[in-house]
């Protein structure tokens, strides 16, 4: 309960601070750099709060294709009917982009600026899974991004930055702990050899391990290297 507690205090707050950094002056300009592209088309199929997950231009698992079509004006994904799949193109009401490089300037601020809303963006490769001959599957994946609630389903801020902020916030409390621990005892923060073997010699082996050096001493191969 407490490790659910701790997650859920930090995406709230982690979902607060990209908030935030939605209403800054750079932030809306981004936003406004990378509007009318294609990879943004919510037409029929295609909308819903959920429009992110049904196409690949705001998968980071798929940059190819999103510069693709970033760079032709054009919009391509695949649409659901009755469990038949049909492709869709839509064409000649976006921007043509040049340059690969001007194409990856717009989809970069484009996501940044979808990042940092409620609904982020989807996990990595789940348009593919979206697109698969599955009913079941498409469902997982749009559903698990969807959510119940705007922003409450897993996508990139909840899945990938707040587990690793958790991750790094505990590592720096226990550090901070265990090294405010030796200053305590000795006037320093540092560890030494000799401090740190107890906790080594503490540390609890696997099986497989005992096993392995039981089987050494048996054959002396501890005593014999060639």
């Amino acid at each position: 309960m407490a490790a659910v507690w701790y997650d859920t205090a930090v995406d709230g707050t982690v979902s607060d601070v990209l908030g935030a950094t939605r209403k800054t002056g750079w932030m809306r300009g981004w936003e406004r750099a990378g509007k009318r592209l294609p990879i943004d088309y919510t037409g029929p199929g295609f909308g819903g709060r959920a429009h992110r997950v049904r196409s690949p231009g705001h998968d980071l698992a798929r940059p190819f294709e999103a510069l693709r079509q970033i760079r032709a004006g054009e919009f391509r994904g695949v649409r659901w009917d009755y469990g038949d799949k049909h492709p869709v193109t839509v064409g000649g009401r976006f921007r043509e982009v040049d340059t690969l490089a001007e194409a990856l300037v717009l989809w970069v601020q484009h996501l940044a600026a979808d990042v940092v809303t409620p609904m982020s963006l989807p996990m990595p490769g789940s348009s593919l899974l979206y697109e698969l001959d599955n009913r079941t599957i498409r469902t997982f994946a749009h559903e698990v991004y969807l959510g119940t609630s705007a922003g409450n389903g897993l996508n990139v801020r909840s899945g990938i930055l707040t587990p690793s902020l958790s991750v790094i916030t505990t590592e720096i409390i226990l550090r901070t702990h265990v090294h405010g621990l030796a200053y305590g005892a000795t006037g320093s923060a540092g560890l030494d050899e000799r401090e740190q073997a107890p906790a080594q010699r503490a540390a609890p082996r696997s099986p497989f391990t005992d096993r392995c050096r039981v089987g050494r001493e048996d054959t002396g191969a501890d005593d014999h290297s060639r």
